[in-house]
């Protein structure tokens, strides 16, 4: 019973570490002579409400938790499906490393996240205890320039935590998106494709989707966190969503290969 019950723990802590549609998305915590501006960043789907969430600081040297950061606030919309928000630390609230780490809990206490800086950490007690880091593999010294941080950067194509890839120390761009996420502008250099659909909130399982484009569409349909939970060719502008998934939120995203544009829907 022992071996199950830490089998079905690792597989839920895998789940939730997998999850990654809200995200750390950009770090300060070093600088040349006194540290300041010290921050984290938090990016994600539009609209999720951060209450309930927090960031939990480890030490690496004994991969004990030191601080906890309380978070608040709504994600607004920045881009593609994603926006940030910034929350500032007290001066010297962020070790330095060698290394440290931090951990992004959800609401119910889930672990969504567990980064590190400067190595690795294998934590001990607190949320994310028995879980070890992933480390960042960029880190900021005392020569740091004031005003910059480590950040993920991308391609100008992405809204979760795997389409980017930490770089830094860069000009910090923090409370909003970095270099290379999806901003409003590169969507509209890209073309959106305008459409929209009916009923929302969805009655029989069946989308109905007014556009004027006539090309091939591909749907694709991700839940609250960002997991995509189905995909399907698109047959006479009508969408039906899968039976089996339960009522609630969704984000619909629609392409015709060329333009792309998402919507959200309830079910």
């Amino acid at each position: 019973m022992k071996n199950n019950f830490t089998l079905l723990f690792a597989l839920v802590a895998s789940f939730s570490l997998s999850a990654q549609s809200i995200f750390i998305n950009e770090i300060h915590y070093d600088n040349i002579d006194s540290d300041t501006l010290e921050a984290i960043e938090i990016a994600g789907i539009p609209g999720t409400d951060l209450a309930g969430w927090s960031v939990a600081l480890y030490n690496g040297a004994s991969g004990s938790l030191y601080n906890t950061i309380n978070l608040s606030g709504t994600i607004s919309n920045e881009g593609a499906g994603i926006g940030a928000i910034a929350f500032s630390i007290p001066v010297n609230g962020l070790q330095n490393g060698s290394p440290d780490g931090l951990a992004l809990v959800d609401n119910l206490a889930n672990v969504i996240q567990f980064l590190s800086y400067e190595g690795n950490i294998t934590a001990t007690n607190g949320p994310a205890v028995g879980l070890t880091s992933t480390d960042i593999g960029v880190e900021e010294t005392g020569e740091t320039p004031v005003g910059h941080s480590l950040q993920l950067t991308g391609n100008g194509i992405g809204s979760t935590y795997d389409d980017f890839t930490w770089t830094g120390p860069l000009a910090s761009t923090l409370g909003s998106l970095n270099v290379g996420q999806p901003s409003f502008l590169a969507i509209n250099e890209r073309e959106q494709l305008q459409f929209s659909v009916y009923p929302n909130p969805v009655t029989n399982g069946t989308i109905n989707i007014v556009t004027s484009s006539n090309e091939a569409m591909q749907a694709s349909v991700f839940d609250v966190l960002g997991k995509l939970v189905m995909t399907q060719n698109v047959t006479n502008k009508i969408l039906v969503l899968d039976a089996t998934l339960p009522s609630g939120s969704y984000i619909l995203r629609l392409s015709n290969g060329v333009e792309t544009s998402s919507v959200r829907i309830s079910k």
